[in-house]
């Protein structure tokens, strides 16, 4: 990033000094000022895209990637199980030891348009494991692999915010007639 600084100040360097000479090449100026903004407009994005990869390297527990649901996406798509350009059934799960506090985050949820469909205890493995419960929510939505991956964010972070022990993932199925 340092490099891209340093590179825009040299142009814009240029073309201040073009102006400043009076210089006869006023298309010369011309064509610099122009090779600047794209400059310019290449260094904020480029600035922008880093800002955002931070923030998504930032998210809380994250452990579902943009790559596995490319992965899932083409999948469905090449088995032909459901039309991704349709309305679908998108179940999603949270986890705690604590069923009280899925509850207390039924409202939040609600607000955001999902509708609950259960609190449930997990199955244990062994019996000496502690419980744990999910909270299922779910809602009908178009998604690709971007717009899950964003609404995965939101619910890593909701989870965080809402002090649950986790955000677990989500499923999908056909909407029932």
């Amino acid at each position: 990033m340092v490099y891209n600084k340093l590179y825009l100040r040299i142009l814009c360097c240029r073309c201040a000094a073009a102006l400043h000479k009076n210089s006869p090449a006023i298309e010369a100026f011309k064509f610099r000022r122009v090779q600047c903004q794209i400059y310019l407009l290449y260094f904020l994005l480029s600035f922008n895209l880093r800002s955002e990869e931070k923030i998504m390297d930032n998210i809380p527990n994250k452990n579902i990637t943009i790559e596995q649901l490319d992965e899932m996406f083409n999948d469905i798509a090449e088995h032909g199980q459901w039309d991704l350009s349709k309305p679908l059934l998108w179940g999603y799960f949270f986890t705690d030891d604590d069923p009280n506090k899925l509850e207390l985050a039924i409202p939040k949820i609600l607000t955001m348009g999902y509708t609950v469909v259960d609190i449930f205890q997990a199955k244990k493995e062994n019996e000496n494991e502690a419980d744990s419960f999910y909270l299922h929510v779910e809602k009908i939505e178009i998604h690709n692999s971007k717009s899950l991956d964003k609404t995965n964010d939101e619910f890593y972070i909701f989870a965080h915010q809402n002090g649950l022990n986790s955000y677990d993932g989500m499923d999908v199925g056909p909407v029932e007639q």
